[in-house]
């Protein structure tokens, strides 16, 4: 139900967002947390929010779990997962899931200032798929 973030690689730029490492997040609101949620079935999904309305962090947070689920199935067939100020106004994520290392779910996401986030999305998201593949094969062995 919840992200952790265990690590950072901090931008050069001069605005940038940080997430703080060891902090915690609803992972509906967050794009690394849609996409380890992307790895449950709806069921799972149910049982961990229920049925009524989620806790709206912005006023774009997700406010349902029909909302997530729509997102969700489109991270599981190949898609990103995005953070569009769900979790922080002024802060867009753009992230995908990597697999499994041992019993541990892993995603990965870059996080990006809301006024370079359109500029940037298509690059981020080509260097997000090569990242996450690489990632993928590197816990495979």
């Amino acid at each position: 139900a919840e992200v952790l973030f265990l690590d950072r690689f901090l931008s050069e730029h001069n605005v940038r967002v940080v997430p703080d490492a060891g902090a915690h997040y609803p992972a509906y609101a967050m794009a690394t947390g849609k996409a380890l949620l992307a790895g449950l079935d709806n069921e799972q999904i149910w049982a961990m929010y229920g049925q009524g309305t989620l806790e709206r962090l912005t006023p774009t947070t997700l406010s349902t779990v029909d909302k997530l689920i729509a997102q969700l199935d489109v991270i599981r067939t190949g898609g990103f997962a995005y953070d569009i100020e769900e979790h922080a106004l002024g802060s867009c994520a753009i992230g995908l899931p990597i697999g499994i290392f041992g019993t541990t779910q892993l995603a990965v996401s870059v996080v990006i200032p809301t006024e370079r986030y359109q500029e940037q999305k298509v690059i981020i998201e080509n260097a997000l798929r090569l990242s996450a593949n690489d990632f993928a094969q590197r816990i495979d062995k």
